[in-house]
């Protein structure tokens, strides 16, 4: 799991590896919120075999995913 402490970080990350948002809109609103309340999220390594990615907190609920573009 890679630490990402703001959005620019982690979409710099996921155009670099081919991963998009799967709702745009709603998984943004839930990424800003959760950073903003809790600092950081979690999210697992960008392996170009995975086709979708959890972006979770540090204890370990998901927030939403990340598909293959």
């Amino acid at each position: 799991m890679k630490r990402i402490n703001n959005v620019t970080e982690l979409e710099r990350n996921m155009k670099m590896n081919g991963y998009w948002y799967s709702n745009v809109k709603k998984d943004l609103r839930v990424i800003v919120l959760a950073i903003a309340n809790l600092g950081h999220i979690y999210v697992e390594s960008m392996d170009r075999r995975k086709q979708t990615l959890s972006i979770t907190t540090e204890h370990g609920s998901i927030l939403c995913y990340l598909n293959k573009k």
